[in-house]
């Protein structure tokens, strides 16, 4: 699959691609994910890899709970669905100070 992210660009906390943004950035009680055009498979995970949660959406706009989240990084990934339109993984990493 084809990926436009820079493997190198771990550093950066970009909240924007293409037409999906996800925010605020760093976060407290919610996360939003606004811009999605198709069905995605959206994961999140903690720093060390431990999945915190996941669902499969297909609306423009998704709020996520994190008042449970501890403090950290997360990262939330988004993987395009069976029959979606992209062959490109997204993902978003997320400071909860």
């Amino acid at each position: 699959p084809k990926n436009n992210q820079n493997p190198n660009d771990f550093l950066n906390f970009k909240t924007a691609y293409g037409s999906i943004n996800a925010s605020p950035n760093p976060f407290s009680d919610y996360i939003v994910i606004k811009g999605i055009e198709d069905s995605y498979d959206i994961r999140v995970f903690d720093i060390l890899g431990k999945e915190i949660f996941n669902f499969i959406s297909s609306e423009k706009t998704v709020g996520l709970s994190t008042n449970s989240y501890p403090k950290g990084i997360y990262l939330i990934e988004l993987a395009p669905t069976k029959g979606n339109n992209s062959d490109e993984k997204i993902v978003f990493k997320m400071l909860k100070p």
